[in-house]
């Protein structure tokens, strides 16, 4: 599920929606205990886009969304909606 996707539904505006997906980002980092460049290698991005979209400085494109959710994936790391409409994540090593 991407960004844009936690909004349908969701009890998150969609002017959070970006802001939000940039904290779970850094969460899933955080779990792997990935660095940006970790993450850049693991989707194929860049470590300057990483780091402007965790910044909030720039709204993340479908193609962003999903090299970086497959990139967690791979890791057994899943974004997803709470029954309520709230946006998570979860982790299965």
């Amino acid at each position: 599920m991407g960004a844009d996707e936690i909004a349908v539904g969701a009890t998150v505006p969609p002017s959070e929606v970006d802001r939000v997906f940039a904290a779970h980002v850094r969460a899933a980092r955080a779990l792997l205990e990935w660095s940006q460049k970790d993450l850049a290698e693991a989707s194929n991005l860049s470590r300057n886009v990483i780091a402007r979209l965790e910044r909030g400085e720039t709204d993340a494109r479908s193609s962003t969304i999903n090299a970086i959710r497959s990139a967690f994936a791979q890791k057994g790391i899943e974004f997803f909606v709470h029954s309520d409409g709230r946006p998570g994540l979860i982790w299965r090593p």
